[in-house]
């Protein structure tokens, strides 16, 4: 892609003047200035156009509009989730919906309802916001917001963690999918 080079005020202003030069001095040098000052302008929205007529080069208003048309959405955040195992009394519910709160302070809801067995059961929760820090490690115990009779109020986080909890995809990586798009389309033709 070729770069546009902007003059600056004073090239515009320099050469203007000159163009000017058989005007008396008096009218020239205020009419030059104010002629190079709206030609500055002008050039900088050529700029500015430019810069809008890429995906690599774009502002993000105008990503959006590419990542339309290529239909390369942006990678929103996603929560974590997993199982926790809960021990209590054999027969009792966990209702979907009952919140634990873990130790990095957020909140994760169960999924669907479970009948607790004699041994620790799986419950299967996900967390009420999404992003990286919803991630918990493995063996980690979250409590019960609201106790449940006969169900302990701390459940352990199973062996594989709760995962999958990611935040936002960077502008930057966002910008290379829609690019990479792009090419994919000038090269080969529409999908």
């Amino acid at each position: 892609m070729t770069t546009y080079t902007r003059p600056s005020f004073s090239e515009l202003n320099t050469r203007i003047t000159a163009d000017l030069s058989v005007i008396p001095a008096v009218l020239a040098e205020p009419l030059a200035a104010m002629w190079a000052r709206a030609c500055h302008s002008q050039h900088g929205y050529l700029d500015f156009i430019l810069a809008q007529c890429s995906p690599l080069t774009c502002d993000l208003d105008h990503l959006y509009d590419w990542a339309a048309l290529y239909a390369v959405n942006r990678l929103l955040a996603v929560a974590a989730q997993g199982v926790v195992m809960a021990t209590g009394t054999a027969g009792v519910d966990v209702l979907a919906g009952a919140l634990l709160r873990a130790p990095n302070g957020l909140d994760y809801q169960v999924l669907s309802a479970v009948t607790l067995t004699g041994s620790p059961t799986p419950v299967t929760v996900r967390c009420t916001t999404a992003g990286k820090a919803t991630n918990v490690v493995a063996f980690a115990v979250l409590a019960l917001i609201d106790p449940i009779i006969g169900c302990s109020n701390n459940l352990t986080v199973g062996t594989l963690g709760l995962t999958g909890g990611d935040d936002d995809e960077a502008v930057d990586a966002w910008r290379l999918r829609v690019c990479d798009e792009w090419q994919t389309v000038v090269r080969y033709g529409g999908r």
